[in-house]
């Protein structure tokens, strides 16, 4: 009895006496269930409470104590829990796990954006590329809009990266004892590799890559060595050469995989893959393309020597028909300067009934050109078209030529940029083909017999049109 009196009277003194740690302490003592009899019995005895010591009273308040202990007891396994869970997030944030990030770190990140400035900014996905992915030729930034030479299927070939190649052209002319290719060549190798690999799938085959390179190298007598010192003088890195020369072996094992295939010859299936692959082309196409930016038709006194005149003399010209130059039918059609543009026979977007051929664009100087709706260098240069239209129209006649769509995704555009002169549907392509169209926009320029004076590639600026007409009125 001694005993348990005091053990009653100790713990009243520890509840009077005890500081607030000790308090802490307690609480977490009670949430992990270490649990104090004679301190419950202390709380649910009034006796206990006045300090009575009544033993009969003890034994009932000892079984009530037992109740609540076993209450206790479920409670206090949940309780435990939430206890830890409280206790370790005060740990973790004391510990400074979700605190300011320390300088080392500051600095990390401060300097993460210059690591990366150096590579181009691209939307590609974070995880790797397919194994039928292919490599782009160079590692080059992304090119501004005005040194973008073509885009093809959505790749945009850059003034940087063509410089690159002819400077391979011309190491590799030197090597093998061959003029170098002109940069139309080497630009249109370029766009017709673009588009094979494209439709290719495959992956580069660096074994095979490395085989073609060592043969043509021993073909003409050259020791790789040679290779590598031309190409650091002329400023390639060999990286760059790689990758060139390794799309261009693909591309090659893939399109002769075709021609046997399907047995079609190399040039017809590389015009069915141009045709299915929008191509347009940029600001620098033109002076690539063409032997310059500026117009350069030919003299007109070569033009009227290769022209059959077939009025009579002594006829007064009463009409602006009557003073045209009737072309000999018979007479080579072709796309370069001076030659009679090729026949075609199309329908206009508005009437499928109403024909137009190259008959009905004897008597005045024409702009023929060749567009699509999804080219942004057509959209670039149709309100250049549109305002020339209205200011030149009466002696120069307009007329466009839309490839390979329908007249219900052309009608909405015609509207939309409120084009007034006669549009046509070329909906196979065949025309365009006729007029070795590569991309868009192309525009000729006829005089008024249906003779070629110029041609332009890429959008067109007020000024280059306005040369063009002037030109054309000067021919007229």
């Amino acid at each position: 009895m001694q005993t348990r009196l005091a053990g009653v009277r100790g713990e009243s003194v520890l509840q009077r006496g005890m500081s607030c740690e000790g308090r802490r302490l307690l609480a977490i003592f009670i949430i992990i269930g270490v649990r104090r009899p004679d301190l419950k019995m202390l709380k649910s005895c009034p006796q206990g409470q006045a300090g009575a010591p009544d033993m009969r009273c003890s034994r009932g308040c000892m079984d009530k104590s037992q109740g609540v202990s076993r209450r206790w007891l479920a409670l206090s396994v949940p309780l435990a829990g939430v206890g830890l869970v409280i206790v370790f997030l005060l740990l973790v944030r004391s510990g400074g796990y979700g605190g300011a990030p320390t300088s080392e770190a500051q600095a990390g990140v401060a300097a993460t954006p210059a690591r990366i400035a150096v590579a181009p900014v691209t939307d590609a996905p974070s995880s790797p590329p397919p194994a039928t992915s292919v490599p782009a030729p160079t590692t080059a930034p992304t090119p501004s809009e005005d040194d973008i030479v073509a885009v093809v299927g959505g790749v945009a070939l850059s003034r940087q990266e063509l410089e690159a190649l002819l400077a391979i052209d011309h190491v590799m002319a030197g090597l093998t004892g061959q003029p170098p290719a002109s940069p139309a060549s080497v630009l249109e190798q370029w766009i017709n590799t673009e588009v094979v690999l494209q439709r290719s799938g495959v992956p580069l085959d660096p074994g095979m890559t490395a085989a073609r390179l060592d043969a043509i190298l021993a073909q003409y007598g050259q020791p790789h060595s040679t290779l590598m010192r031309e190409l650091a003088a002329a400023q390639v890195p060999d990286a760059v050469f790689d990758a060139y020369f390794a799309r261009l072996v693909a591309a090659d094992a893939h399109l002769r995989a075709q021609t046997a295939a399907t047995g079609l010859s190399a040039a017809a299936l590389v015009k069915a893959w141009q045709r299915e692959t929008q191509i347009s082309f940029g600001p620098v196409a033109n002076a690539i393309l063409v032997a310059s930016a500026a117009p350069t038709p030919l003299p007109m006194s070569e033009l009227a020597a290769t022209q059959t005149v077939t009025a009579e003399p002594t006829v007064e010209p009463t009409t602006v028909a009557a003073t045209v130059a009737t072309p000999d039918l018979s007479a080579p059609r072709g796309v370069e300067i001076g030659q009679l543009a090729p026949d075609f026979t199309l329908p206009t977007v508005e009437d499928s009934e109403l024909q137009y051929s190259l008959r009905n664009l004897l008597g005045n100087p024409t702009v023929l050109i060749f567009w699509t709706t999804w080219c942004p260098y057509c959209l670039r240069q149709t309100p250049v078209l549109v305002a020339a239209h209205r200011e030149w129209g009466e002696e120069i006649q307009f007329v466009g030529v839309n490839v390979a769509e329908d007249a219900a995704a052309v009608t909405p555009y015609l509207a939309e940029h409120a084009i007034e002169y006669p549009v046509l549907l070329d909906r196979d392509g065949a025309t365009a083909g006729a007029y070795a169209v590569q991309g868009y926009p192309t525009t000729y320029f006829l005089d008024n017999s249906a003779r070629i004076v110029a041609r332009h590639v890429g959008a067109l600026t007020e000024e280059q049109l306005n040369s063009y007409l002037q030109t054309l009125r000067s021919a007229d």
